[in-house]
């Protein structure tokens, strides 16, 4: 299984259906917000408040801002397959 299989690379795609929060929209909350932690993202932005199948998801996606920031600083790479 590659990267794009279950972490969607497109601001189209949600990355939580039942608050229907885009990838758009959680990549601007990461940039902007400052978020650390799901319950950030629960907090801020609703992602992750239904059935919680987002969580590890949004892990990956938090990971991925932290890995960026650390390297180049807040920004994180939209890229639709």
């Amino acid at each position: 299984m590659n990267e794009s299989d279950d972490f969607p690379l497109c601001p189209a795609n949600f990355v939580c259906r039942c608050a229907k929060v885009s990838e758009d929209t959680l990549v601007g909350a990461l940039v902007s917000m400052e978020l650390a932690t799901v319950n950030d993202i629960r907090r801020e932005i609703g992602a992750g408040n239904g059935c919680q199948a987002c969580h590890r998801v949004l892990r990956r996606y938090l990971q991925r801002q932290k890995r960026a920031y650390a390297e180049n600083g807040p920004v994180l790479s939209l890229q639709c397959p």
